[in-house]
This record gives structure tokens, C-alpha cells and sequence, in this order.
């Protein structure tokens, strides 16, 4: 699964045609709870809790796509 699929899975927000460096905050529907689920589905994915800082860091398509790389070393 690639990472806007991903997201759209794990959030409901659609990001069909977002670049990597689109904002996360860019498509419509995107709010405070797609973020919650979305540290949710990384925490799941990755094994662990996020650090505030890792979270703090999410800022881009690309942001999401470095975490699930890291969560799959």
C-alpha cells in the first residue's frame, strides 16, 4: 500500500493526485481527528508510540512516508 492510500485508509481523507510535499491539511476533510487517527494507524504499523516530537513533525505527504519507511527497517 502506498503511502496516500495509507492515508486515506487510515483517515478517510482522500489525497488521490497529492504530491509528497502537499501538506497534510491541504485536502478537504482533513482535521484534528483524521491527525488522531492517523498517529493511531503509525503507532499500530509501527509497533510503538510516537514520540511528541515525531508527531510534532508531521507536517507533509512526505513526513508520513519517512515513518512508514522507518517502521518497516
Amino acid at each position: 500500500m502506498n503511502t496516500t492510500e495509507f492515508l486515506k485508509q487510515k483517515t478517510g481523507v482522500d489525497f488521490t493526485g497529492v504530491t509528497n510535499d502537499a501538506r497534510l491539511d491541504l485536502p478537504p476533510g482533513w482535521d484534528s481527528v483524521a491527525m488522531v487517527n492517523l498517529v493511531v494507524a503509525l503507532e499500530e504499523h509501527m509497533g510503538r508510540m510516537l514520540e511528541f516530537e515525531e508527531i510534532d513533525g508531521l507536517v507533509t505527504v512526505a513526513d508520513v512516508r519517512q515513518l512508514l519507511m522507518d517502521g518497516t527497517s
